[in-house]
């Protein structure tokens, strides 16, 4: 059973979560204090990054993890442009997951074994054809994972799309302890310089809507399937120069929320 929620104001290359922008990776994270985690749902306006060359990847997405080193499980989902996987520079759906530490396990949508897909109407992989505009029109996607008997299912907005079987992992055929939610570029340093690829709007937290990059809504699932804003939440960063994060004003019909984001290379971010 889906759990349930009013929703306000609706208008390859991996590795383990260390947050260490030496292997290339740079993030603008929010986590929640570790527990028992049975899915999260939010809402996330999507945007159109632009990225630099063709290895390099920009996404938004949720982290549901358990275990850490080799033994890290993951389920991820969310939405990335990543052009040396799909051929294109257009932002898409996708699914992930690893019972390894992403060493030998684990692969993006249905190309391996793994995430069963349901629904004929939205499909991993798939390309999005309206995204936010800068100071304009913003498109916000409803996100829902949840554990449920033996599935760890996926929802987009009302519908359905699939299910990671939970015999698939170890520790996260359980629970997640960890649920994180944000953004993730690579930076290839291309020229010796800082990449230019753009992480959410490509605007830095700052800007506030319509202008940055958003996650609102944030709820975490307990194991009664109840629904519950997220606890002791902190920011996680890998230079605010280049991409940064700030927590939104509480009390609104927005719940927890977050914005966050940025240009890259800029005269603070060489």
């Amino acid at each position: 059973m889906t759990p349930g929620i009013v929703l306000y104001g609706s208008s390859s290359v991996h590795e383990d979560i260390t947050y260490d922008p030496s292997k290339g990776h740079e993030y603008a994270v929010m986590r929640c204090k570790k527990g028992k985690y049975f899915g999260t749902q939010f809402a996330v306006n999507i945007w159109k990054p632009k990225v630099q060359v063709p290895n390099e990847f920009s996404l938004a997405q949720t982290w549901l993890m358990s275990g850490v080193g080799a033994k890290l499980n993951t389920i991820e989902a969310g939405f990335k442009v990543l052009p040396s996987l799909y051929g294109d520079n257009n932002l898409r759906l996708f699914v992930y997951w690893t019972v390894d530490g992403h060493q030998k396990t684990g692969c993006y949508n249905t190309d391996c074994p793994g995430f069963v897909q349901t629904s004929n109407r939205i499909i991993v992989g798939g390309a999005f054809k309206s995204v936010s505009k800068y100071d304009g029109i913003q498109i916000a996607v409803l996100v829902i994972i949840w554990k449920d008997g033996d599935y760890w299912w996926l929802k987009i907005n009302k519908e359905l799309v699939g299910y990671w079987p939970a015999k698939l992992f170890s520790s996260l055929g359980k629970e997640a302890t960890n649920i994180d939610w944000g953004g993730e570029i690579v930076n290839e340093k291309t020229g010796g310089k800082h990449t230019s690829t753009d992480m959410g709007s490509g605007h830095f937290a700052n800007e506030g809507y319509r202008k940055a990059s958003y996650f609102r809504n944030l709820m975490t699932v307990d194991k009664t399937n109840t629904l519950r804003e997220p606890q002791g939440v902190f920011p996680i960063t890998t230079n605010d120069n280049c991409y940064s994060i700030k927590a939104g004003r509480n009390g609104t019909s927005w719940g927890f929320n977050f914005f966050y984001g940025g240009p890259g290379l800029n005269a603070k971010c060489p």
